[in-house]
């Protein structure tokens, strides 16, 4: 199984940095893990900078299911989760930057995934999902994480 996760922009906060880092240590002898940070255009070339973009995510994501995090996305508990991951072999997740992701992308991905009604920064979204990645990890593994 490979997880690629994309993501806009770099974690700035340190102690978030340090949580994404241990997860990564703990996912990566589970599954072939990739954590891309990729640069958003700057904000004057919307248009064509905005395609650039989605073109970039795209590419990176192509032969992998896509999930895009999306807060009017669908809402799954983590053991559905799983089972997304067990349907899938290889599976990539885009977390957009604080101004999200472009509209076009969201609608190109397979699945649109809301990690709550509750609002985060992007890069608590970025730790939250990488939990969560462990999480289902464990479910598949049928390690007692998750309980």
């Amino acid at each position: 199984m490979r997880v690629r996760v994309l993501c806009l922009g770099r974690a700035r906060n340190e102690f978030i940095r340090q949580g994404i880092d241990e997860y990564v240590k703990r996912i990566r002898p589970m599954c072939g893990l990739e954590v891309l940070e990729v640069r958003r255009p700057s904000r004057r070339r919307t248009g064509r900078g905005t395609r650039n973009l989605e073109n970039e995510l795209l590419t990176l994501s192509r032969g992998f299911f896509t999930v895009a995090l999306d807060p009017s996305g669908e809402m799954l508990s983590t053991p559905e989760l799983a089972e997304v991951f067990e349907q899938h072999s290889d599976i990539a997740i885009i977390i957009g930057d604080p101004y999200g992701l472009p509209e076009e992308l969201v609608r190109k991905c397979d699945l649109r995934l809301s990690l709550s009604r509750l609002t985060f920064t992007s890069e608590l979204a970025r730790l939250v999902i990488m939990e969560q990645i462990y999480r289902v990890l464990t479910i598949m593994a049928q390690h007692p994480y998750h309980k």
